[in-house]
């Protein structure tokens, strides 16, 4: 881990390098070497399954439910012609 950096150093070990385009390498500073990969974010930083605590659980149909009968026009609709 380079000196200066503010990072803790088991998410550092975890991580790998990638190109960031957006930064500004006219600083002042020399380009890193080519033989150097760039870095990115490892596997352990990455979110997880949906920790959404408001998601709505369907409850299953009840046997009174899925019992019932089904009518051959649920609506009440008169005088529709089928395509």
């Amino acid at each position: 881990m380079p000196a200066g950096v503010n990072v803790n150093p088991q998410h550092w070990q975890t991580g790998f390098w990638q190109i960031n385009p957006a930064y500004n390498n006219l600083q002042g500073r020399p380009p890193p070497p080519p033989n150097q990969a760039p870095w990115a974010a490892g596997p352990a930083w990455q979110a997880g399954p949906s920790q959404n605590p408001y998601k709505r659980v369907p409850r299953p149909p009840s046997a009174e439910y899925l019992a019932s009968k089904l009518s051959d026009n649920p609506l009440g609709l008169s005088n529709m012609i089928p395509r």
